[in-house]
């Protein structure tokens, strides 16, 4: 049985996890008909097996606060990091540029995407979008030396892409 969410921090997690299932080129990503589709593919903070469930999005709470715009009022203001992963096609396995291209099509694509979805009001009031810093390509050949992960083998070779999402309202 499914949990309802209700209250601010859990709506908020739902509203952002429709914003992403209703963007159509996620849907075309993950091989899904449909926004509701799409949802198997999203996840709440942590992934329980990352290589199979390529690609995929976590969405990851950053900070949740309330400013004080008048005397007995506070406005919300929250962030996430939308984590985007996907697979590197067999096809494009041996080089970087290609590769690279291809996941940087699909992240621009869903950036996009998200502006107009949440501009149509349907959806999370997001305040500020921002694509952070550059897509990172992870695999058994190119070992994020700084992460201490010792388990990289494991995790395949995938590209991992960030969006930073802000809502003020």
């Amino acid at each position: 049985m499914a949990v309802a969410a209700s209250g601010t921090l859990s709506l908020s997690f739902q509203n952002l996890e429709n914003l992403v299932a209703n963007c159509a080129t996620f849907q075309t990503w993950c091989g899904a008909g449909s926004a509701a589709e799409a949802k198997a593919n999203i996840h709440y903070r942590a992934v329980v097996d990352p290589a199979s469930n390529r690609p995929l999005c976590v969405i990851i709470p950053n900070h949740w606060r309330a400013l004080k715009v008048a005397e007995t009022t506070f406005s919300p203001d929250h962030q996430w990091t939308l984590l985007f992963e996907a697979n590197v096609p067999a096809l494009y396995q041996s080089g970087h540029e290609d590769a690279f291209i291809v996941f940087c099509n699909y992240l621009g694509n869903i950036f996009e995407e998200m502006q107009t979805l949440a501009a149509s009001g349907d959806y999370l009031p997001v305040s500020e979008l921002t694509v952070i810093g550059d897509s990172v390509r992870r695999s058994v050949w190119e070992k994020d030396a700084n992460d201490g992960d010792e388990d990289d083998a494991g995790d395949g070779d995938y590209y991992q892409g960030e969006i930073s999402v802000v809502r003020r309202v």
